[in-house]
């Protein structure tokens, strides 16, 4: 399930990708350079925060005690 923080950093890249962009048009790529890796930082933090939330969800499913099955004699 992802989380409201997963959400917010996700827009947050969005948003400085879309400003990076802005920037490049009007002043060139060397200006809007710090947008730009801004946005590839959060994009990496999401993806990392992502995959970490997987390998505890598959933790989890491995260590549940499974219950005993009731069979009739």
């Amino acid at each position: 399930m992802t989380s409201i923080r997963d959400w917010a950093l996700f827009c947050i890249a969005v948003l400085f990708l879309m400003i990076g962009v802005h920037q490049t048009m009007l002043y060139g790529f060397g200006p809007s350079y710090w947008a730009f890796m801004i946005s590839a930082g959060c994009l990496m933090y999401y993806g990392y925060r992502k995959s970490q939330a997987s390998q505890y969800s598959q933790q989890d499913e491995n260590t549940k005690p499974k219950s005993p099955s009731k069979k009739k004699k």
